[in-house]
């Protein structure tokens, strides 16, 4: 989806941080995408709300439309960054488990140099396990410091 909704190419890196996280119900046809960036110590935020359908042959989403919208959160960015780094999102590996009909938060993060991804799966049913908590904390953060009403 990210060359759907014309995100710039990972590969090609940032010269500071880039952290992704995909809200995603195979179900759903509303998904969120949150977007933190610092570039030249700033930090900023867009929040893209995907309208999709899904291609069963394909095994594919396919954007209809989507609308994109620059964000801060309620908190400011100091508490935001801070709670996500008490979080470990930097550090965190995800879980298995994942398959049809389940709600999956898909994390990306690019630094100078470096790519990280990683994918949680129904955080509500499995929260026996530090990153899985931290996962939860880190998506509730976000709802609440963003205002998002994440399908689930």
């Amino acid at each position: 989806m990210s060359r759907q909704l014309k995100l710039k190419p990972i590969d090609t890196g940032f010269d500071s941080l880039q952290i992704r996280v995909w809200f995603d119900h195979s179900l759903a046809l509303i998904k969120h995408l949150v977007i933190i960036e610092r570039q030249n110590d700033e930090w900023k935020g867009k929040l893209y709300e995907m309208n999709v359908d899904y291609v069963d042959t394909l095994n594919y989403n396919l954007v209809k439309q989507y609308k994109k919208k620059n964000i801060d959160p309620v908190s400011g960015w100091h508490h935001l960054i801070s709670e996500l780094y008490k979080n470990n999102i930097l550090e965190l590996s995800g879980n298995s488990g994942g398959g049809a009909d389940r709600m999956a938060y898909s994390v990306e993060i690019v630094t100078v140099g470096t790519y990280t991804y990683y994918c949680f799966y129904d955080l509500k049913v499995v929260k026996d396990r530090n990153s899985e908590s931290n996962m939860a904390n880190i998506i509730l953060l976000l709802e609440r410091e963003f205002n998002l009403t994440a399908v689930k």
